[in-house]
């Protein structure tokens, strides 16, 4: 008779419960959250206030950055986009790198979608760009997926319809679009589009960026790595 039993370095233990400062029911905070170890920023995509808690918009969405004191998370700001506007649920994605910040709001001006970068500027996260699509339509849900590095942003835009030269049509098949960062000046160098790309696919829905690779989840999409085998929404991953 064999006996085995695992040996563990480390456990995980809970050291603090965040919530915001103006909690109110129904925000969702929490929905999207990222962290570089300094700062944790916390998605809350039906939060209805300004960063002072007041002028009331439905759903207009917010984020909250939390600063790690020394194993305390302190609450130190809240961010709301420059442009609030009704049922925008900015939130609905975050990422963090060292020095910059991206908050997707994907139902920003009908649903176009928006995405807004932030720079740290001492202790403050200041918004330094507004970022939309060259081909920017309503219903694209741009912003519903973000990841920012020092040097590139990615956003999704599930529900564009085009493919990377704005042309051939195929309704919701989606797209990703790259940023560059040139000191602080962010530019659109590249539209990403699946070479199947399939109507309502959903391509851009999920996104990553790590180091040389970029990967995008099609959560929709019916086809095998051959593009056969059709299984309806069994979904696939595209690697760049």
């Amino acid at each position: 008779l064999l006996l085995t039993a695992g040996v563990y370095a480390q456990d995980w233990n809970e050291t603090m419960k965040l919530v915001p400062t103006d909690r109110q029911e129904s925000d969702w905070f929490g929905y999207r959250i990222d962290s570089n170890g300094e700062y944790a920023v916390i998605g809350a995509p039906f939060e209805d206030h300004d960063e002072l808690g007041e002028n009331y918009m439905h759903d207009a969405g917010s984020a909250y950055v939390f600063y790690n004191n020394n194993g305390t998370w302190e609450q130190v700001q809240k961010l709301v986009a420059s442009d609030r506007n009704a049922d925008a649920e900015y939130g609905i994605s975050v990422s963090i790198s060292e020095n910059y910040m991206i908050i997707g709001a994907y139902y920003s001006h009908s649903t176009a979608g928006r995405a807004y970068i932030y720079k740290k500027n001492g202790s403050i996260w200041e918004e330094i760009k507004v970022l939309q699509p060259s081909d920017w339509t309503g219903a694209d849900c741009f912003g519903k997926s973000v990841r920012i590095t020092e040097e590139y942003a990615i956003v999704g835009a599930y529900g564009n319809d085009l493919d990377e030269n704005g042309q051939n049509y195929v309704g919701g098949a989606g797209a990703l679009f790259i940023f560059k960062n040139n000191l602080d000046t962010w530019h659109e160098i590249q539209k990403i589009t699946a070479p199947d790309r399939g109507t309502d696919d959903w391509f851009g829905y999920s996104s990553v960026i790590s180091g040389d690779y970029i990967f995008v989840g099609v959560p929709f999409e019916d086809h095998d790595e051959n593009g056969s085998n059709y299984l309806y929404n069994s979904g696939s991953l595209y690697a760049y």
